[in-house]
């Protein structure tokens, strides 16, 4: 459900077989972003609130993981910036020479959210292209695994940076915490493929017991039954062995329903996120897109009221004094 009201756009990197995004996905990225703005700007108003707000650029926020999480955060900004600042001396210049001639606006990143990966590292002729930009960074969000200790790492370090630098970039940092197990746990997070007696058959198998040495020892959880202590990734036949006598039977019964287990299947990418590293998931994403929704909604408000008053000493904008806060996430 699209709690957030927005219209979603997906899309690819160009490089095939690795998937990866690269500099050179940004020509193409934001053509695509103008197209879309244009589009959805154009859009026929009827009243008068209406058109005010249509005169304003449509915000529009970037989502990356991995590859693309840096390049939501770093690669693309950075050329938009490179775009805005050529175009503002431009404008600078044929003031200057008296030319009324009007460039179509480029492309302003309201926003972004990158998972699975830190900022891109840049090498020191790009840092210092990148801090002679006048244009201001986009405010950003990065979530963190909870196992994911190198990216969390990389996202402090670099926050910090920013900070020192005074770059002027709003950020915030997500660290997601340990996702607790009980039997509800795979159908609360897949309903539409996980009934809640299949959920419970999956963590009674997972939490079942094996005698080593005279000792009983929880199979794939801990004492506790809370949290597992093997990587999905790195014991996949200690899982397949746990799993599959219950898959076996719920895919015979719906067999369209859930797939065989392994790493990149739902449930596999699921058990992935229960471990807590270098895996796609939703949580912090709702909170990360209200957090930055809300530093545009008050610009907006900020740009309306400056319109109405009297011009004044330009004063720090409130919201930059919040750089790097952190945020845990349950």
């Amino acid at each position: 459900r699209n709690q957030l009201q927005l219209v979603v756009l997906t899309m690819s990197a160009s490089e095939v077989k690795t998937k990866c995004w690269f500099g050179r996905d940004t020509d193409r990225v934001a053509t695509v972003l103008k197209y879309l703005q244009n589009t959805l700007s154009s859009t026929t108003t009827t009243t008068k609130i209406d058109k005010e707000a249509s005169s304003s650029p449509l915000p529009i926020y970037a989502m990356g993981f991995g590859s693309g999480g840096a390049f939501v955060s770093t690669t693309l900004p950075l050329e938009l910036q490179r775009r805005q600042d050529a175009q503002n001396q431009r404008a600078s210049s044929a003031k200057n020479n008296n030319d009324n001639t009007k460039e179509e606006s480029p492309v302003v990143l309201t926003g972004y959210v990158s998972q699975l990966s830190g900022p891109k590292r840049l090498s020191p002729k790009a840092r210092a292209e990148a801090a002679s930009l006048t244009t201001t960074p986009p405010p950003g969000v990065f979530i963190s695994m909870p196992r994911d200790v190198v990216t969390r790492t990389e996202i402090q370090t670099h926050i910090v940076q920013s900070k020192n630098k005074n770059s002027g970039a709003m950020m915030k940092h997500i660290q997601l915490q340990q996702l607790p197990l009980d039997d509800s746990f795979f159908h609360q997070r897949l309903p539409h493929l996980i009934s809640a007696t299949l959920s419970r058959q999956l963590y009674t198998a997972l939490a079942g017991v094996k005698t080593q040495n005279g000792q009983k020892m929880a199979l794939l959880l801990d004492a506790k039954g809370k949290q597992f202590h093997l990587d999905p990734r790195k014991s996949m036949r200690q899982w397949n062995t746990a799993l599959e006598p219950v898959l076996s039977k719920a895919t015979k019964a719906e067999p369209q329903k859930l797939q065989h287990f392994s790493s990149s299947s739902h449930l596999g990418q699921l058990l992935n996120v229960a471990w807590g590293h270098n895996e796609v998931t939703r949580d912090g994403v709702l909170d990360a897109m209200h957090w930055l929704m809300s530093l545009h909604e008050n610009d907006e408000k900020r740009q309306t009221q400056d319109k109405d008053q009297p011009q004044q000493p330009k004063k720090e904008p409130t919201r930059r004094r919040r750089l790097g806060e952190v945020e845990r996430s349950n």
